[in-house]
């Protein structure tokens, strides 16, 4: 099955290293989160590692991969979802869980495609 003209494998390959960053960096907020909330101020810190991630993945897809805006955009939702597992940890509301996902899925695909597109300005 292809979305915007490539397979999911060739969407994996392309933004593994994102994904693995994504996925380790929330596995960890996640962890402090449940064992060690009296440490402020980390989830800042995890906040903008995030950014950075999703801002160099839409970067480097459209510098290294040669993908399109539709193909990085793609990219933006799968590190949502990479992420926003934990919601369901946090949360028990279900329309405040569909809420925070439409938010940050809208927040995740804005950042890679405008990321990507500054890189392919540049």
């Amino acid at each position: 099955m292809k979305f915007a003209g490539k397979t999911l494998k060739e969407y994996f390959v392309a933004s593994k290293k994102f994904l693995i960053l994504a996925f380790v960096l929330t596995f960890i907020n996640v962890i402090l989160r449940l064992f060690l909330e009296s440490i402020g101020g980390y989830q800042n810190i995890f906040t903008i590692l995030g950014l950075i991630i999703v801002i160099w993945s839409g970067w480097s897809l459209a510098r290294n991969n040669r993908l399109n805006l539709k193909q990085i955009s793609f990219v933006g939702i799968l590190l949502f979802l990479t992420t926003n597992w934990s919601l369901l940890i946090f949360h028990d509301n279900i329309l405040e869980i569909m809420q925070l996902a439409l938010i940050n899925a809208l927040i995740f695909v804005a950042i890679t495609v405008f990321s990507g597109w500054v890189a392919k300005k540049i």
